[in-house]
């Protein structure tokens, strides 16, 4: 039994040509299209669905530590934000349409 080797230029032409069919003739070229899109969805549906159903899922219990150092620390950070968050908008803004003001120099004789 001998197996052929594909052409692959040719493969390489076709390929490049499928553009040009698929917008000549749009309506062939949508239900492709719709075609491949259903045969990927169908694929993935049947992945996610139907291989899951089926399978045995194992409870693991583990037991969660309170960590009460971590939610202070994340507590004391929150208040923080907050507390600049608050001050934010508080200082005077400069008119920027004023024009701009010299320092006054004294003159020391």
């Amino acid at each position: 039994m001998t197996f052929e080797m594909p052409n692959i230029k040719r493969l390489q032409k076709k390929a490049a040509s499928a553009p040009r069919w698929m917008g000549e003739n749009a309506f062939f070229g949508f239900l492709l299209l719709l075609f491949v899109a259903l045969v990927l969805s169908s694929a993935v549906f049947y992945r996610y669905v139907f291989l899951t159903r089926n399978a045995q899922v194992q409870a693991d219990l583990t037991q969660v530590t309170f960590q009460e150092q971590t939610l202070k620390h994340i507590v004391e950070t929150w208040r923080e934000r907050d507390a600049r968050f608050g001050q934010a908008g508080k200082t005077p803004v400069r008119n920027i349409f004023a024009p701009l003001q010299q320092p006054v120099q004294e003159e020391t004789e």
